[in-house]
């Protein structure tokens, strides 16, 4: 027997065995890789789905702020005047600065040139015509034509509202105190969680000056008598519709 011979009967098991072997794995080989390939799409669904998660919490979290957010602006301007509701608080914050409120009165809703205009409603045409002058300049217009007939009574309004949807209601407060007490409660209502503005400030004495007793404060003043400064302005209070 030649070596060619004993080479492949040597060569001829293993070649046989490697051929069964390996036909027997290869099934199992290719159950392998699709195995893999199913985890690696499962894998791909995973995280699309935790990105998708992530983002839900996302706009929930976004959902919340604003909610938040919109709470704290009804409590800024909120649906109605609560007028009782302020005026207690504005009572807390006078007693809390040592000074006292000596009246609340809707003020007198004619101006010095003998004209009708709406006090509730003046502030807020000074606010549009910051936002919007085109409009203001209608608001003016319409303002001039109403003024035409000065012989015709105009009913006041309790209450107006702007084209940026915001309602106005005006009160005149009457307070004296100290001057360092009245300006703590000025800082108080400067701090106040609600939405106000304040207009045509006035301090005075009795017995000053006469310009200054022609002031709100000064005529209040010299009509009480009153031995502490007194301080009067105009408090706008805002609210939604």
């Amino acid at each position: 027997m030649n070596e060619r011979t004993r080479l492949l009967l040597v060569l001829a098991p293993i070649l046989i065995s490697g051929t069964a072997a390996f036909s027997m794995n290869y099934p199992a080989y290719l159950d392998s890789q699709r195995l893999h390939e199913e985890l690696k799409q499962k894998e791909d669904e995973l995280k699309s789905l935790q990105d998708k998660l992530a983002e839900r919490a996302s706009v929930d979290q976004s959902h919340k702020t604003l909610e938040s957010e919109i709470q704290n602006l009804r409590n800024e301007i909120p649906q109605a005047p609560y007028l009782d509701l302020l005026m207690l608080d504005v009572q807390r914050m006078a007693d809390a600065a040592d000074i006292d409120i000596i009246a609340v009165e809707k003020p007198d809703e004619r101006n010095s040139g003998g004209t009708e205009t709406s006090v509730d409603a003046a502030d807020l045409e000074v606010l549009e015509a910051g936002l919007n002058k085109n409009q203001a300049g209608k608001n003016i217009a319409l303002n001039l034509n109403q003024n035409t007939n000065q012989n015709k009574q105009i009913e006041p309004k309790a209450e107006e509202r702007n084209s940026m949807g915001v309602k106005q209601m005006t009160r005149r407060l009457y307070l004296t105190g100290d001057y360092g007490k009245l300006i703590q409660f000025m800082k108080r209502l400067e701090s106040y969680q609600r939405v106000l503005s304040v207009n045509q400030l006035s301090v005075a004495m009795a017995g000053g000056p006469g310009l200054q007793n022609k002031s709100p404060a000064g005529e209040r003043a010299q009509k009480l008598k009153l031995k502490q400064p007194v301080m009067s302005f105009l408090l706008n209070i805002y609210y939604l519709p």
